[in-house]
């Protein structure tokens, strides 16, 4: 378009001035602009994305619809565009496939344009390979090869060539069974030996096609392997087929070590090694984990053969001894087998007995006896029987010990009373060869207070008037356990037949321990009535005499006298002895009176005695009522004769028969039991006051004696039950009536009030308080010793908390002050109040013990320990202390020792090395390589493992020379370099060693040249067994390639598989100049040897060769035979030859023959009237001098019809020459 614009300009007092000017923009077309489309690939039989143009074009200067598409480089593909510009593209056909590329082509109205080109791909979608034809299994005996696969005759694939598909192999070794030898079963299957198996390999055969070979590891190699051919074409597809390849197994028998043990001596109980039986036999054909090993030949020892392959001989027992020879048998799974004897000597050696058992202890009482032993049940002895062993006892010293002949001790008291410490005895048995062992016991006897024993004293009776006799009492007692003088006596007389006043009931007294009097026993407020002195009387003086004295002389009478001796211990004994005055006179009587029965606290009804007493002597006035002493029940005889019975308290209960006695004025006597029963009726127990007790820290509260502090009506004070409660931290031991009070622990302090609970059977109770008070005392700290702190070299001590091993019972923890050694807490104070740099600080600092190793306490009783440096070791103690506030301290040794540790030499990285094959490595001076703390480098030892193939020697200068033991080996091996100090630390480290091959060129020895006649051998001048004149010490035979030159009609055919090449004449009767052949060998690197030999064919005249002929003529006609169609017409000769003559063998029968010898022709004349099959025999002659074979001519002389009509015909047939007439239906050739 075009504008016109005004410029207006103006100075700075407002004058302008005015121009206009025009400007105008001319259209120019633009050229349509493409976007660039994308490429399209798509799977064979896929659909291409349709897309429209309109989408990939822009035009500043026209629409789109105006615009011209043109599209064109389609040449299969079809491409369709409709009115919108929408394109499709399509394939010709479903199962095309390539690649084309697209112009698409835009232009404008005006012409201009743009282009962009597309390419459109359809990828094939292959197809996988198929094997067309079988893969068969195989399967050789060992030594033999497997038949070579041609892999392309196999295989078809539609899409690609044979030469374009890629073999691999999986070779998957399985169990494969060896030939069953005959007669037996098959051995079970093996897997191959690890490591070996079979492998495939694929070469180039004629005409450039593929063919595999299964490869055998080695010529001994068995086993078998499925084999998986895998077939992949370019893209990766493929088919995959698995055969089986088996190496049958030709077994060798097992072969026993010339290293094999002869076998082993050792002493009884001793324990034979284990025999490694991997090592005493090899199979060449089996791992030694597949034979099996019997044994035979033993019949006291016993052989564990275990799974691991080895074997165990073992004793039947420890005491066996005696030699055995013990055959090992090892089989292979296939049967066959070698035997090893071996020796097993087990020599005597004499055991000591045995205690199977110990010897239980024994504690019994006094007067008990101890258990026998019988020492047989105790012992074994596996070399002797138990009467050929002796015994002794020792170690009693009161006791007695004996061992009788049957082997029984017997171990007693010296006397019944006998009591003692315990007291060991050590038993001792010894073998006849005096091996010996011991045991021991131990045998006590407790002491048992025994109660004195009273002998029966004599009855004395006397006439009234008399004397009794004085009675010695200690002739009548025996105390084991107390002397006569410290027994005590007491005496009671009871009157016999005479009723006596009720003693009043006292209670029962708790005996006295031993050595203590019985505590006295509080009496009944109501005293009896006085009783009436009896006349009779007995004294015992001090010495124990016993006198009876009678105050009347005219008394008469009966009395028992109970004499009771006690020991201090308070056992008593008592014995009854009756004293009687006698006098004449009859007894009252007395009649049954009932049993009196009452319930507790009621009282007895009054008896009237003169109701059942009776004398015919006397008057009831004169009688005397009396009686015997009561236990508890009060009796008396009131003046009116009547008996009074009453309990001694209101709470009594019980029966009791009080013995009434009735004299008359004589003595004469009558007594009846009467029973007085009083009924129960429980009361609860009544308890006084428990006193309370006050002691120090660390004393002991007396014992309670609880039997003064309650009685009870119904029970004795041992039927009462005591308890306590309201104690905290008090501990109250309650046994019968007496109570410990016992203090939590010994440092214990405080004040608790105790409730004292009595209960009687009835479970009435009553209870009482007591306050126990205990005051404090100061107690110092106490520690407990601590074992000693070791550690080893280089490590440090953990911290030790003293808080946890000390105990004060007046202080917390808190409040103690823990130092070392000679430190006081004025001096710890002191030293850590703030000083100036490098003064110490003012106080009661005292000089502090010198440690090499650094001791530290804190506050709490920590205790930390360094060491100066980390190679120090020794020991040292440092005294621990602990002040309580009070200044009491406790104080402990600490040990604490650093074990000095070895420290191992440290070995650097010792680099590896390369050499060639046939050279060796740099030497390696390894004092360069190993440092020690603890030692010099010449002080280490040196060590090197893992080299199998390669040699290490060390020098004294402790320099490492490794070569290779063998001259052509190569490889790589990690060898393992060990540095040892004298103490045995040690250090290692590994290098790599690698011998690189050098590939040696094959080598061939020379082969012979060969000659032969023309028709020797079949044709063939030789046969090389290449093996024989060819080897590489690099590679199997069979990896070598071999290539022949040099010869022109001579052939040369290799069979690989009999490793012979065979050189042969072109055809029969060759004739030919000697050609010299090189074979030449190439490894698989391409290193080559070659030798040549010359091959000699020498000419040989060959006989000539004769065809069998046939003629024909008529009879009577001769027949005549050019040299042309004669016997040398249809002679060969194979060396060229025309043959120079030729002679009749067998003449003809029916007829004669002219033979030319030189050319062969003749005339035969059949004899006259002959006409049949005729013929002779023949042989040709060559230059050399050589006949053919015979050959025959046969002759067909045919029957010739007679003109029996004459006539001039017949006679113009006779007249024509018969030499211009021809031989008719002559044949030449060989007879059929």
């Amino acid at each position: 378009g075009s504008e016109k614009l005004t410029f207006t300009v103006t100075d700075p007092e407002g004058a302008s001035a005015k121009a206009m000017a025009a400007f105008t923009v001319k259209s120019i077309n633009d050229a349509p602009v493409m976007k660039d489309l994308a490429d399209q690939t798509i799977k064979e039989k896929g659909s291409f994305k349709s897309f429209n143009l309109d989408n990939y074009v822009e035009d500043l200067d026209h629409p789109k619809n105006k615009l011209k598409w043109k599209i064109e480089g389609a040449k299969e593909l079809k491409v369709a565009m409709d009115a919108s510009h929408n394109v499709s593209i399509t394939q010709p056909n479903p199962f095309w496939h390539g690649s084309e590329k697209i112009k698409f082509s835009v232009v404008d109205p005006e012409g201009a344009a743009d282009s962009r080109e597309v390419t459109f791909t359809v990828e094939s979608v292959n197809d996988a390979p198929v094997f067309v034809k079988e893969l068969k299994d195989q399967s050789i005996d060992e030594k033999k090869q497997f038949q070579t696969i041609k892999l392309d005759d196999l295989v078809n694939d539609p899409d690609h060539k044979k030469a374009d598909l890629k073999w691999s192999f999986d070779v998957k070794p399985v169990k494969a069974g060896a030939p069953a030898a005959k007669g037996k079963k098959a051995a079970k299957a093996e897997e191959a030996p690890a490591g070996e198996t079979l492998s495939v390999k694929v070469d180039k055969g004629e005409g450039g096609a593929r063919v595999a070979t299964v490869v055998i590891p080695n010529k001994y190699w068995n086993g078998a392997a499925d084999i998986t051919f895998s077939v992949t074409d370019p893209e990766g597809a493929k088919a995959v087929k698995t055969a089986r390849y088996e190496v049958r197994s030709i077994n060798d028998p097992p072969k026993i070590s010339e290293k094999a043990p002869k076998g082993e001596t050792i002493k009884e109980n001793g324990v034979f090694k284990t025999i490694d039986l991997s090592t005493l036999a090899s199979d060449p054909d089996h791992k030694t984990t597949q034979l099996k090993w019997s044994v035979s030949g033993n019949k006291g020892l016993k052989v564990d053969l275990r799974k691991d392959n080895t074997a165990i001989v073992s004793v039947p027992n420890d005491q066996w001894n005696g030699k055995e020879t013990i055959a090992f048998t090892v089989t292979d799974p296939e049967g066959a087998s070698a035997t090893h004897k071996m020796i097993f000597e087990v020599t005597r050696v004499n055991d000591a007995p045995v205690f199977v058992k110990k010897i239980a202890d024994q504690k019994i009482k006094e007067k008990q006896q101890f258990a026998q032993i019988k020492l047989d049940e105790y012992v074994k002895d596996p070399d002797n029987k138990p009467s050929e062993l002796k015994w002794t006892v020792s170690g009693n010293k009161k006791l007695k010990a004996e061992i009788n002949g049957s082997r029984i001790l017997t171990v007693s008291a010296p006397d019944p009373y006998f009591w003692c410490k315990p007291e060991m005895l050590v038993i001792q048995v010894t073998d006849p060869d005096g091996a010996t062992t011991s045991t021991t016991a131990t045998f006590e006897i407790t002491s048992v207070n025994d109660a004195p024993v009273m002998k029966d004293i004599p009855a004395q009776k006397i006439k009234e008037k008399g004397q009794f006799k004085e009675i010695d009492l200690n002739k009548f007692v025996k105390d084991p356990d107390h002397k006569l003088e410290d027994l005590t006596w007491t005496v009671k007389v009871a009157k016999v037949g005479a009723a006596a006043p009720a003693p009043a009931k006292k209670p029962a007294k708790k005996p006295a321990k031993k050595g203590k009097k019985g505590a006295k026993v509080e009496e009944e407020p109501e005293a009896p009535a006085p009783e009436p002195v009896d006349e009779f009387q007995v004294e015992i003086d001090n010495k124990n005499i016993a006198r009876i004295k009678i105050a009347d002389k005219y008394w008469n009478g009966e009395r028992n006298v109970t004499f009771t001796v006690t020991d201090p211990e308070g056992a008593k004994d008592s014995k009854t002895v009756n004293f009687l005055v006698e006098s004449v006179n009859d007894a009252p009587a007395i009649a049954p009176i009932p049993t009196q029965t009452i319930k507790e606290k009621e009282s007895f009804q009054p008896i009237d005695l003169t109701k059942f007493v009776s004398d015919p002597d006397h008057k009831i006035e004169q009688l005397k009522f009396e009686l015997a002493p009561t236990r508890a029940l009060k009796a008396s005889i009131n003046a009116k004769k009547q008996l009074i019975v009453s309990t001694p308290d209101k709470y009594w209960n019980g029966t009791e028969k009080i013995k009434l006695d009735v004299f008359d004025p004589e003595g004469a006597k009558a007594t009846q039991q009467l029973t007085f029963e009083v009924t129960p009726v429980n009361d609860p127990p009544v308890i006084s006051k428990v006193a309370g007790q006050k002691i120090k820290e660390k004393e002991k509260f007396q014992v309670v004696d609880l039997s003064k502090s309650a009685t009870d009506p119904d029970n004795k004070p041992n039927e009462l039950h005591w308890s306590v409660s309201g104690n905290k931290e008090l501990k109250v031991d309650i046994k019968g009536n007496r109570a410990n009070v016992i203090t939590p622990n010994p440092n214990w302090f405080g004040k608790e009030t105790l409730t004292f609970t009595v209960k009687d059977i009835a479970g009435a109770s009553a209870s009482t308080k007591a306050t126990f008070e205990v005051t404090p005392v100061n107690d110092p700290p106490v520690l407990k010793p601590v074992q000693p702190f070791v550690i080893e070299e280089k490590k440090q001590f953990a911290p030790f908390d003293f808080s946890k091993v000390v105990s004060d019972p007046d202080n917390k923890l808190e409040e103690l002050v823990w130092t070392l050694d000679n430190e006081t807490p004025a001096s710890k104070a002191a030293k850590n109040a703030p000083a100036k740099k490098g003064k110490k600080a003012k106080g009661a600092a005292v000089e502090a013990v010198k440690h090499d190793l650094i001791f530290n306490i804190d506050d709490k009783g920590v205790l930390t320990v360094e060491i100066p440096d980390k190679y120090w070791n020794g020991t040292e103690t440092v005294n621990v202390n602990v002040f309580d506030p009070a200044g009491e301290k406790a104080t402990i040794p600490v040990k604490f020792t650093v074990k000095p540790v070895n420290d191992p030499p440290v070995v650097k990285e010792i680099p590896g090395q390369e050499t060639l094959e046939g050279k060796s490595f740099k030497a390696i001076k390894l004092d360069n390589y190993v440092t020690d703390p603890d030692h010099k480098v010449h002080e280490i030892k040196w060590k090197v493992t893992g080299a199998k193939n390669l040699a290490v020697e060390i020098s004294g200068g402790r320099e490492a020379v490794i070569r290779p033991k063998k001259q052509d080996w190569f490889g790589e091996e990690t060898l393992v370099f060990t540095a040892q100090d004298p103490a045995g630390g040690m250090d290692k480290t590994v290098a790599k060693f690698v011998v690189k091959h050098v590939n040696a060129a094959p080598i061939m020895r020379d082969i012979p040249d060969f000659t032969i006649k023309e028709n020797d051998n079949k044709g063939v001048v030789g046969k090389i067994k290449l093996d024989q004149y060819a080897r590489d010490k690099d590679h199997r035979f069979d990896e070598l390639k071999w290539t022949f030159t040099g010869n022109k009609f001579l052939t040369v055919k290799y069979d690989k598989n009999a490793k012979t090449a065979i050189v042969a004449m072109p055809h029969e009767h060759w004739k030919g100049k000697p050609e010299r052949i090189t074979f030449t060998v190439t490894d698989p690197e391409g290193a080559k040897a070659s030798k040549s030999a010359l091959f000699t064919v020498i000419p040989v005249n060959n006989a000539p060769e004769a065809s069998n002929q046939t003629y024909m003529t008529q009879e009577g006609d001769e027949l005549k035979v050019s040299a042309s169609e004669g016997l040398m017409s249809g002679v060969n000769d194979p060396d060229g030859e025309k043959p120079v003559s030729v002679q009749i063998v067998q003449k003809p029968r029916n007829g004669k023959i002219n033979l030319n010898e030189k050319d062969g022709s003749f005339t035969y004349m059949p004899n006259k009237g002959f006409s049949g099959l005729d013929e002779f025999t023949f042989k040709v002659k060559d230059p050399g001098g050589l006949y053919s074979k015979v050959a025959t001519a046969e002759i067909n002389v045919s029957f010739k019809m007679q003109d029996l009509r004459g006539g001039k015909k017949a006679e113009a047939k006779k007249e024509e020459p018969k030499e211009d007439k021809p031989a008719k239906g002559k044949k030449k050739g060989k007879k059929k």
